[in-house]
């Protein structure tokens, strides 16, 4: 008698019946996977999101910091549009991003974070403009470029770090964690 489903089809098919080790780490493979596999999927939405406020994110602050760039010094434009995503970002990236709870504790947690971020970027801009040539717009997307999947990491971390782990934990059979 072998077991049903699709797993075993090919097996009945070809008239190999598993032996009970066979069967055995198939089913310790299944076993690994799944955790993995539901761990990716939920990683694979929050990059979406991520990508999407992201996105949002930079065409706001990029039209900012180029709106501003004839009138000031790209310095104080790269600033005030900073400024200005970080208040669509913070809000955007614990709700909608992590799915996490606005509390005032991660907010300025998160804002911290981007100040230090931001610091960096603005190190970032200085040198590709005045030491590399660059353009303060083409240095401005290099940055980006750069940053993004540091960005990423850095506020999963800060916003939500109970979710910092990629697989979940598994629970035994009374619900406590082990």
């Amino acid at each position: 008698m072998f077991p049903s489903g699709r797993l075993w089809k090919r097996v009945r098919e070809d008239w190999h019946p598993p032996s009970d080790s066979a069967a055995l780490l198939t089913g310790a493979a299944i076993a690994i996977c799944r955790p993995i596999r539901q761990a990716l999927g939920r990683l694979t939405g929050e990059v979406t999101r991520f990508l999407i406020v992201g996105f949002a994110n930079t065409a706001l602050t990029f039209a900012v910091y180029l709106a501003l760039l004839p009138a000031i010094p790209y310095g104080w434009a790269f600033s005030v549009a900073f400024l200005c995503g970080l208040i669509f970002q913070t809000a955007m990236k614990i709700r909608v991003v992590f799915s996490s709870v606005i509390t005032v504790r991660r907010v300025l947690r998160y804002v911290v974070y981007c100040c230090s971020f931001f610091a960096v970027n603005l190190l970032l801009l200085r040198a590709l403009v005045e030491n590399g040539g660059f353009s303060p717009a083409i240095a401005s997307f290099m940055t980006l470029c750069v940053m993004t999947p540091i960005n990423y990491v850095g506020s999963r971390l800060v916003i939500a770090p109970e979710a910092a782990e990629i697989i979940p934990r598994r629970r035994n059979q009374q619900g406590a964690s082990p």
